[in-house]
């Protein structure tokens, strides 16, 4: 009997034990193991195995990239001899095709996907286990710029508590949130004195049930300067937390990203002088008070990272896109180290490329409580 006899199901048992390095080799051998190798079932099984082993998987780094409206696995292994990428293209079951994802928030392998051809609901994916939940929001977000998300939790004793954020900054101010236990919005009061920044693709990130974003003084072209959190579990904002960078000004593009779940990082780019990248992260982070230290400096090119970005402690690195090149994903180190990859990936319309780390999630999502429900606020 040869290989290719065997049921496909013990086929991805096998393959997913195949080294990662190896893989692209499996896949090239024929067009049925590259088309098995794509498959939902197969890059389930296949993330479920690289986030336990103790072996190889060490030095991957798991991602997920948003590349146009398409959402792509990523493992990228940096170190001796020479780094590389094996990527998986990831079309979400739950999507028709009219639908697409126009962005994603991660709270800890939870993903809240935004979609761009309905602003009536937002969807919550497991992707390890492929659940869903839809959420139909109370107003439609056509002012995406002005509608920011998140997901978050509240941390109980037994258990974590899912909560989904909804704030509209535009001629007026909207703050909500959804409660996947009891499924209802409830409406907070915020008369905040910053602005939440994400044009340079800030977007907020999540870090321990909480998220944060960049924010500026409000109705000031002012200089991103500070941090904020929203904390899902007292459902209020927090107060404004200093950033670090002495070359922070106007024109200085300031992102967040989360490290191992553990710490923040924040990459600025300087580019009205001399290009220079600084990347800092945090080594103490409460509700009160933040410190930081400086992770690296660069004096960058043409081939910088713009939007959502990646480190490795360990290596000294940093990844993410380039926007001018969707489809470029640069790795980015001290003393000139520099390794560019051009993904094969489809012309899209453009979207702003983004990346974050990604380790699959054995959190069940759950349905609204029956029963009779309380009044929404």
């Amino acid at each position: 009997m040869k290989i290719s006899d065997l049921p496909s199901v013990l086929i991805e048992e096998i393959f997913a034990r195949v080294p990662l390095k190896s893989l692209r080799a499996v896949r090239n051998t024929c067009k049925s193991w590259n088309i098995l190798s794509k498959s939902e079932s197969f890059i389930k099984m296949y993330t479920s195995k690289a986030a336990t082993s103790t072996r190889e998987e060490e030095k991957t780094m798991m991602m997920i990239a948003m590349i146009g409206f398409n959402l792509y696995l990523l493992k990228v292994v940096v170190g001796d001899p020479d780094p590389f990428i094996v990527m998986f293209k990831s079309k979400p079951s739950f999507l028709s095709r009219k639908f697409r994802i126009s962005h994603v928030y991660n709270c800890e392998g939870l993903l809240l996907c935004i979609l761009e051809d309905d602003d009536t609901k937002v969807v919550v994916w497991n992707p390890h286990y492929g659940q869903t939940r839809w959420i139909k929001t109370r107003y439609p977000h056509r002012s995406k710029g002005y509608t920011k998300y998140s997901l978050g939790y509240k941390n109980n004793e037994s258990s974590r508590s899912f909560k989904l954020l909804r704030f509209l900054d535009l001629e007026f101010l909207g703050c909500e949130i959804y409660d996947l236990d009891s499924g209802l919005w409830t409406t907070v009061d915020v008369n905040p004195q910053w602005c939440l920044r994400d044009y340079h693709g800030s977007f907020g990130i999540s870090l321990k049930g909480n998220t944060y974003w960049c924010v500026a003084e409000r109705n000031i072209y002012n200089a991103v300067d500070h941090i904020i959190y929203f904390d899902f579990t007292r459902e209020r904002f927090g107060p404004l937390l200093p950033l670090p960078s002495t070359i922070s000004d106007y024109n200085t593009s300031v992102t967040l990203s989360c490290v191992r779940e553990e710490k923040l990082a924040v990459l600025f780019q300087q580019s009205s002088t001399i290009p220079t990248m600084e990347i800092w992260i945090t080594t103490k982070i409460n509700a009160e008070m933040v410190s930081w230290s400086k992770f690296l400096t660069i004096d960058y090119g043409p081939d910088y990272i713009d939007g959502g970005f990646f480190i490795d402690e360990d290596k000294k690195v940093a990844m993410g896109f380039n926007e001018d090149s969707p489809n470029l994903f640069s790795i980015i180190g001290k003393d000139g180290y520099l390794e560019n990859f051009y993904l094969k990936v489809p012309r899209v319309e453009y979207n702003r490329p983004d990346v974050f780390s990604y380790v699959p999630s054995l959190i069940q999502i759950k349905t609204p409580a029956q029963g009779k429900k309380k009044r929404q606020s």
